[in-house]
């Protein structure tokens, strides 16, 4: 008697099998990680408006954080009563973002991008702009009154638009500095 070899079954091999698990084990974190995150469906519906008696308590998203800047001494922008008129077309406190200078006005925030006839620096923390032949001319915290232009884009430092000086007009030094 003959034999008769046995039909091979027809099927998926197990590495076809194991990577369509893997691809619907990723499937369900992702769709679990929408749920989680997504707006709840309870903070628009009143009590009792599902039908079911409760509501879905979905997570919500973390508050989106602002720039603030990383270093905690660097000085908060003056009050706007305490800006006095100083002559320029910009006006506000000398501050430092990262390694950035930066200018703190009533409305906003503007990085400063030097002309060459000025430079700044960054000593124990805190920010020097510096004349031709290095004198300090201006530290952290003091007023300025700045010509320049704000151009459009983005900021190194992502602290602000870019203020690109053409001069310094007028610098009024803080008291005890």
């Amino acid at each position: 008697m003959a034999r008769i070899p046995a039909p091979k079954a027809a099927g998926v091999g197990r590495a076809t099998l194991l990577g369509a698990i893997a691809i619907a084990a990723a499937i369900v974190v992702l769709v679990a990680g929408a749920l989680r995150s997504g707006p709840s469906a309870s903070a628009s519906a009143s009590p009792g408006a599902s039908g079911a008696g409760g509501s879905l308590a979905l997570g919500t998203l973390p508050p989106v954080p602002t720039s603030v800047p990383s270093d905690p001494s660097t000085p908060a922008p003056p009050e706007p009563t305490a800006i006095p008129d100083l002559d320029g077309e910009f006006v506000g406190a000398l501050g430092l973002v990262e390694l950035c200078p930066v200018l703190y006005q009533r409305e906003g925030v503007l990085e400063l991008i030097l002309p060459d006839r000025y430079t700044s620096r960054v000593r124990d923390g805190h920010v020097q702009i510096l004349s031709t032949n290095r004198f300090v001319i201006a530290d952290e915290g003091d007023l300025l009154g700045i010509d320049g232009s704000v151009r459009d884009g983005g900021s190194v430092c992502m602290a602000g638009p870019q203020l690109h000086v053409t001069r310094i007009v007028d610098i009024l030094r803080r008291e005890g500095g």
